[in-house]
C-alpha cells in the first residue's frame, strides 16, 4: 500500500494513457485510496486502449457506484485487459 489517493492515480493513468510503447503488463494499486476521482481516471486511461495492460488490480479502494460504473463502462472498449481483481474495491 502506497496511498497514492486519486490524484495520483489520475497522474499515473494521464502517464500511462499517452505512452502506446509503454509495455506495463500488470498494474497492483490494491489499498490505495484511490477513490471515484482516481477511477474515473484510470477508466479514461483503460478505455483508450493503448497499452498493453493485461492486468489491473484495485481491491480495497473505496471505489463508489460512479467510479464503479465507469470502469465497467472502459472494459467494453478495451481489448487487452484480460484479468482484474476488483473484488472488495468499494472497501
Amino acid at each position: 500500500m502506497n496511498d497514492i489517493g486519486s490524484n495520483g492515480a489520475a497522474a499515473l493513468a494521464a502517464t500511462l494513457g499517452d505512452c502506446s510503447a509503454c509495455p506495463l503488463k500488470t498494474l497492483g494499486l490494491y489499498r490505495n485510496s484511490v477513490g471515484d476521482e482516481g477511477a474515473l481516471a484510470l477508466s479514461e486511461m483503460v478505455a483508450q486502449n493503448k497499452i498493453a495492460l493485461a492486468q489491473l488490480f484495485l481491491g480495497g479502494n473505496s471505489i463508489g457506484n460512479i467510479g464503479a460504473i465507469a470502469l465497467a463502462a472502459s472494459l467494453g472498449r478495451n481489448t487487452k485487459l484480460k484479468v482484474g481483481e476488483w473484488n472488495r474495491i468499494f472497501e
